[in-house]
């Protein structure tokens, strides 16, 4: 019996030792931090695919070919995660996708439109930065906890 209450005991001082305040800190610190490295490098190239994908149909159209009725479709797919929150953004998508649909030029309007989308990326990336931030703030306060309860257990 004696042994099954100093096996509880030593499992109640894990799971204390795991989920002290400075721990809980520290691990969501670093989730904090990784899903946002993960979040914002995925946004970016996403960001960077789309480009690359607006400036092929204009350099298409440069050369004569307005035919662009099956990507229509596909653009407001991949750019509805950017356009759902900016009323702006989704009208200047759908004009462009409405003039591909009609087989008329899209140069001008997709200039705006990624000017526009350069705005929101970097609105996106300070939002991640700013996460990024919160970690390192937490991580700075876990060790000033640490530090702390350290001093305090030496009597100084």
């Amino acid at each position: 019996m004696r042994y099954n209450q100093s096996m509880s005991r030593d499992k109640k001082l894990i799971v204390k030792s795991l989920f002290k305040i400075e721990l809980i800190f520290i691990y969501i610190a670093v989730i904090n931090f990784c899903f946002s490295v993960y979040f914002k490098t995925y946004a970016n190239r996403m960001i960077s695919s789309l480009d690359s994908q607006m400036l092929k149909i204009q350099l298409e159209e440069n050369n004569g070919n307005f035919e662009h009725k099956n990507i229509a479709q596909k653009l407001e797919y991949d750019y509805e995660p950017f356009t759902y929150f900016d009323a702006e953004l989704k009208t200047e998508l759908k004009e462009i996708i409405n003039l591909l649909q009609q087989d008329k030029s899209t140069v001008e309007p997709i200039i705006t439109f990624q000017n526009h989308m350069h705005q929101t990326q970097n609105r996106l990336n300070l939002g991640y930065d700013s996460l990024l931030y919160c970690s390192l703030i937490l991580v700075v306060i876990a060790v000033l906890l640490i530090r702390s309860k350290f001093k305090f257990s030496q009597g100084i």
